[in-house]
């Protein structure tokens, strides 16, 4: 690492107390670059700054790549990622939004984007896609015939780790809150 920095290494332990530290780092930074092309303007509606923040949140998750399990929701990841939810933030409040209403909103699209961000490192890595090698092995102790239907959700292999699933992810998230909130359907 201090050689690709071009720095000597008695810097860097100077600066970095351990490796997970330096992990931690790594991964703020892959992080913070990977999640800020996508800007939430002044003049966004509330919908388009859900989308902007969410895509921009996946990014950032799947640009720390290897160095994503080293990213926590604490500070310091909050301080990466303070534009885009200042951004959101401040369209759903001019959309009528309560304190409350936001934070909860806020919740559910972090832990929705970080999940997704999660799946799509741990598939793009190499790993196999969890949820139908879980199907599979779940129906083959039953014959075919007594799970038609999810037999032929297993046999379909449609893939939930990609760009679709995320967008259907974030439509029905907005459309919920929409069902949930009429005063805001504007």
């Amino acid at each position: 690492m201090a050689d690709d920095l071009g720095v000597d290494r008695k810097a860097i332990n100077h600066h970095v107390r351990d490796l997970a530290t330096l992990l931690r780092l790594a991964a703020l930074d892959a992080f913070a670059e990977g999640s800020d092309g996508y800007p939430i303007s002044a003049d966004a509606t509330w919908q388009d700054a859900v989308r902007a923040y969410a895509h921009a949140l996946v990014e950032g998750m799947i640009a720390a790549a290897d160095f994503s399990e080293h990213l926590r929701p604490d500070a310091a990841l909050i301080t990466k990622f303070v534009g885009p939810t200042e951004g959101l933030v401040g369209r759903l409040y001019d959309a009528g939004f309560t304190d409350e209403e936001t934070v909860r909103t806020l919740a559910m699209l972090s832990n929705l984007c970080i999940a997704h961000g999660r799946d799509v490192v741990y598939v793009t890595g190499g790993g196999a896609p969890p949820r139908p090698a879980m199907l599979r092995e779940g129906l083959a102790a039953a014959p075919p015939e007594t799970h038609p239907n999810l037999a032929r959700l297993a046999a379909a292999g449609i893939d939930t780790y990609d760009r679709a699933q995320l967008d259907l992810s974030i439509e029905t998230l907005i459309a919920g809150t929409q069902a949930l909130r009429p005063a805001i359907n504007g």
